[in-house]
């Protein structure tokens, strides 16, 4: 009898009996031990499936809400100076935004002329920002706006540039391409400026 199944000794004890060959009360212990054994393992079937379910939804909750986050950024985009992004259409067409440094020299006129092409639609607000972190007194040049077609380029507006920190704001009349040209006229001016165009509405 030492080498009863743990469980059927437990049974004996818990029934307060001391372990006889009392063949009745072995049916009624096999019994009770076999019905154990299968509600364990019952028990350990439906947690896992629990488990792999919950994981399984997990995933797809996570997965749409991903997809939803995306859609939001995206809608949020088309309205945020900050966040919007355009897609390139190649060329000379630029996406916006746009930022960055350049090198100015006004005395090398390959250097004293910048020039950035967008296709831009009616209703934008584009901020064109020049930044130099060596400003002098005056004025540094020119921003104009061209509204380019097959036959010509048209200039639509035009800004002056000061040599410090400057924003100039350009509402689109009409859908198109349009091209801004800094042209930096002071014989002064002269260091690495920081340009950026955002779209703000």
């Amino acid at each position: 009898m030492k080498n009863l199944d743990p469980l059927i000794r437990r049974e004996y004890k818990r029934l307060g009996m001391n372990i006889v060959p009392d063949d009745a009360l072995a049916d009624l212990i096999f019994a009770k031990v076999q019905y154990q054994r299968i509600r364990t393992i019952a028990i350990t079937a439906i947690v896992l499936s629990a488990i792999v379910i919950g994981a399984f939804f997990g995933w797809r909750l996570t997965d749409t809400s991903s997809a939803n986050s995306s859609n939001s950024t995206n809608s949020t985009n088309s309205s945020n100076s900050l966040s919007f992004t355009q897609k390139p259409t190649g060329g000379d067409v630029l996406p916006l935004p746009q930022a960055g440094y350049r090198n100015i020299d006004v005395s090398n006129p390959e250097t004293a002329k910048l020039e950035y092409t967008f296709a831009l639609e009616s209703g934008w607000i584009i901020q064109e920002i020049t930044d130099n972190p060596d400003p002098i007194m005056g004025s540094a040049g020119t921003v104009g706006v061209f509204l380019v077609t097959k036959d010509e380029e048209r200039l639509v507006q035009q800004y002056q540039m000061s040599s410090r920190t400057q924003i100039n704001e350009f509402g689109v009349p009409a859908s198109g391409i349009y091209k801004f040209v800094l042209n930096f006229t002071n014989p002064n001016f002269k260091g690495q400026v920081r340009v950026a165009f955002v779209r703000s509405q």
